[in-house]
């Protein structure tokens, strides 16, 4: 059991350490927030420690060479300035190598210089100031160039120099000097590669959201215009009150309308555009009708024949006998669940539903939707209208 949860651990270690899984070139204003706050946080501890350099300067008579901790104080100051103005020219610490080792170089310069401004005795007293600028070479190690084999060597060679340094004064303090040198490194790691995947995943959600909004926008605005403006140019095209030349021009808008939206929105399933063919049809024989579809994936053949089969002799029934201004309204909905609904509803004469002759009439739709495993429902009262209501596949009683 632990040699397979191993793997699985080391990964987990790996996913919160290593940022370079985190992809570098999202274009995104909140990654880009990340990484000038990442920088500007390594540019305000490294300017922040240079204060610890001005403590031994309070023992100057204790000290040997005092000068030289006058020399690292102002060679450390000058050190934060570049580091700073670099962050803030550059606004991104990331894959800046040069930084990295320009500061790791210059801290084993300070550890060398420093340390001898102290008797070889008190070493250990005057470093322990040093030590807070130090560690901070390893968090812009971190930073800059993450979980890599230069990144471990380089910490390796911090210790070395940190060594050097305190000799012959090395004492338990040593250690915890050493531990921390880690786990400053280790917690820029944690943090560098939480935050920049953090960003990441909001800058892929926020793209995500947007795009379904967009699409979102362009099929309301598809159905809008398919159900509205073509419809207007199909009832112009049908009014007998129009002259021949007025019914033929809107009958040429209708089809250059439908032939523009195909080419704007042609990512459409195929069943909805067999859906509005089917109530262009009975629009242009005069009747009214007012389309409500949903597709969003596209149903089995078989099904779909059979279905627009139903729903066209339902429309035709609405023409023929629901009165002398047929109007209907149209509604579909298919989608990822694989439920495909079908209504067809009118507000004209309406019929007695048990008086209607099997086989004849209304009669004739059941058989096909049965024979693809289908269902439907007919709701009607004289004087109230007619609702025919088709689902595939049927529900389970």
């Amino acid at each position: 059991m632990a040699l397979s949860e191993s793997p699985s651990r080391s990964k987990r270690i790996r996913q919160a350490l290593d940022w370079s899984t985190v992809p570098p070139d999202i274009k995104d204003d909140f990654v880009r927030d990340t990484e000038r706050g990442l920088a500007f946080v390594a540019a305000f501890v490294r300017v922040f420690m240079v204060v610890f350099l001005v403590i031994p300067l309070f023992g100057w008579h204790k000290l040997v060479h005092p000068w030289l901790a006058v020399l690292a104080l102002l060679a450390a100051a000058a050190e934060a300035a570049y580091v700073a103005q670099r962050l803030r020219d550059t606004k991104k610490i990331r894959d800046d190598v040069r930084l990295a080792v320009v500061d790791v170089a210059f801290c084993i310069m300070l550890m060398t210089v420093g340390s001898q401004a102290a008797a070889p005795h008190d070493r250990n007293v005057i470093m322990t100031e040093v030590i807070p600028f130090s560690l901070i070479a390893s968090l812009i190690l971190a930073f800059a160039i993450g979980l890599r084999v230069r990144s471990l060597l380089a910490i390796l060679v911090l210790w070395g120099s940190w060594c050097l340094a305190l000799l012959p004064d090395v004492g338990l303090k040593l250690g915890s000097d050493l531990l921390g040198f880690v786990m400053w490194f280790v917690v820029g790691l944690y943090v560098a590669t939480q935050l920049r995947s953090m960003a990441v995943k909001t800058a892929e959600a926020t793209a995500a959201a947007h795009k379904a909004k967009t699409e979102l926008d362009h099929q309301r605005i598809f159905r809008d215009m398919h159900n509205d403006v073509v419809g207007i140019f199909d009832l112009l095209a049908v009014d007998m009150r129009l002259p021949e030349d007025a019914r033929d021009l809107a009958a040429s808008g209708g089809r250059a309308a439908r032939n523009l939206l195909r080419g704007v929105h042609g990512d459409q399933p195929a069943f909805y555009a067999r859906l509005m063919e089917l109530t262009s049809r009975y629009r242009l024989r005069g009747m009214l009708v007012h389309p409500r579809f949903h597709i969003d994936d596209e149903p089995p053949e078989d099904v779909a024949d059979a279905v627009l089969g139903a729903a066209a002799a339902a429309l035709a029934n609405v023409r023929r006998h629901s009165g002398p201004a047929p109007e209907a309204t149209f509604f579909a909905a298919f989608d990822a669940d694989g439920v495909l609904i079908v209504s067809v509803v009118d507000e004209g004469t309406g019929f007695d539903v048990d008086s209607v002759r099997p086989g004849g009439g209304l009669g004739r739709l059941p058989q096909a939707v049965r024979d693809i495993g289908g269902s439907f429902e007919v709701r009607s009262t004289p004087g109230e209208g007619t609702q025919v209501h088709i689902t595939w596949p049927a529900e389970e009683e």
